[in-house]
């Protein structure tokens, strides 16, 4: 089996590790809402899911503790990473940025707050190949767009404090200002909230 998804179902370590151990060959693994913590992330990292190229976690309480156990994975395929509506922190953006996975091309996560220095600390992930970085319903203040470097691609577009409107920065904006992910092409803040943050 390649394809494995389980949703909005609970699942605990003991699931979570026999699923991975019996189908090893997992290219595709769909966990979303399925209640995980830290302890079942951390089966994913004694599998060896060499080829896992998309994981979707999102609708989980993961916090810092579920995505440092999720760093910790050794996925040398994985392309595609959903963590949305994973109550991310400044902690958890930290362990995320220390992910080795030098084929990740699309991060997406929605609906999660990220402070400035949660920014901070996602900028020093190493994907050289990530294209893709969705925030959409995400809470990401001016001064968090400054530390990702497309700050003034924003400014260039009209109510960017606007919670209804679609901000999809243009590929030509990004590769004249940002500077993290040189093959970064899309950030998609969909609905974002662009506003203050305190």
């Amino acid at each position: 089996m390649r394809h494995a998804e389980m949703s909005h179902c609970r699942l605990d370590a003991e699931a979570v590790q026999s699923l991975v151990t019996a189908c090893p060959h997992l290219s595709v693994l769909t966990l979303a809402g399925c209640k995980l913590e830290a302890a079942a992330l951390s089966c994913l990292n004694q599998a060896c899911l060499s080829r896992l190229e998309l994981l979707d976690l999102s609708k989980n309480p993961l916090g810092w503790s579920g995505v440092w156990s999720l760093s910790s994975c050794h996925l040398p395929t994985l392309y595609w990473l959903s963590l949305d509506d994973t109550n991310l922190d400044a902690l958890a953006a930290m362990y995320l940025a220390q992910g080795q996975w030098p084929k990740l091309e699309t991060l997406r996560l929605f609906d999660n707050q990220l402070s400035v220095e949660a920014v901070a600390y996602l900028v020093k992930g190493q994907w050289p190949l990530l294209q893709k970085l969705g925030l959409t319903w995400t809470c990401v203040s001016e001064a968090a767009f400054a530390v990702l470097g497309v700050a003034d691609a924003c400014k260039q577009f009209e109510n960017m404090t606007s919670c209804d409107k679609l901000h999809s920065l243009p590929a030509s904006l990004l590769r004249s200002s940002f500077c993290v992910w040189p093959k970064l092409n899309a950030v998609t803040v969909q609905h974002a909230c662009l506003g203050q943050m305190h």
